[in-house]
């Protein structure tokens, strides 16, 4: 497929624009504020835009005559992988559970654009020390950096 950059529109294929889901809003919301700050046409809900990106979950049907990326897709769906164009993930690790299927994976920072700017919270003192993990328990299992052990300790 040959395109012309500077003609490119990008759809996100979702209707649902629920802004309590933090998925939503990164994912969705702030990479299409991103693409629109690099001049690019950005869509929310526009299937006719040349290059479709599908959110994280839920099933679809690619286009041939379009781009189609997908976001965040489980490792596990190889079929979905290998059919895509391109993969958007948010982390190394992500990243490299999904090269083999696919080569063309981007990396997305998960730094949701309504904290930017924010000010830095200012610590206090104190003997007690609060370590929060967002995450699917299942990942500590797979930290080979002796995270897992420092935080069950």
């Amino acid at each position: 497929m040959l395109f012309n950059k500077d003609t490119i529109s990008i759809g996100f294929a979702t209707n649902s624009k629920d802004m309590n889901k933090s998925s939503y809003r990164i994912w969705v919301d702030d990479l299409n504020s991103y693409f629109k700050e690099l001049k690019k046409k950005s869509t929310i809900g526009d299937m006719s835009a040349s290059v479709i990106i599908h959110p994280k979950s839920g099933y679809f049907e690619f286009d041939p005559k379009k781009l189609t990326g997908v976001i965040n897709p489980n490792s596990d769906d190889v079929a979905k992988l290998k059919q895509a164009d391109f993969v958007i993930v948010g982390s190394v690790e992500e990243r490299e559970s999904i090269i083999s299927h696919n080569k063309n994976v981007f990396i997305f920072p998960l730094i949701e654009k309504m904290y930017l700017n924010q000010e830095l919270k200012q610590h206090k003192e104190s003997d007690d020390l609060v370590i929060g993990y967002h995450g699917n328990p299942n990942h500590l299992n797979h930290f080979n950096i002796g995270l897992k052990n420092a935080l069950e300790r």
